[in-house]
């Protein structure tokens, strides 16, 4: 998934993976907007679901328009950039 993100307008940015075997695992991001509508964002393939791969999918989603723009839960941080 490559298609520029600015313009949609998410409330919430879910990340989560799923494991399909010994060594796979699809970790996949969901934005939701104002309305409820979901956004799917990105999805990668990888062998474990660790903080290199969730890394890269934030990266990812940066590159296309989709920077984090502040804490959404008291303690919280957005990633530094």
């Amino acid at each position: 998934m490559a298609a520029d993100l600015s313009a949609l307008d998410l409330l919430v940015v879910q990340i989560d993976g799923l494991h399909l075997g010994d060594d796979l695992v699809l970790v996949a991001a969901i934005g939701v907007d104002g309305e409820g509508n979901k956004h799917s964002l990105a999805l990668v393939e990888e062998a474990s679901e660790n903080a290199a791969t969730v890394q890269a999918l934030l990266d990812n989603l940066v590159w296309r328009g989709r920077a984090p723009t502040g804490p959404t839960m008291p303690g919280e941080s957005t990633i530094a950039r």
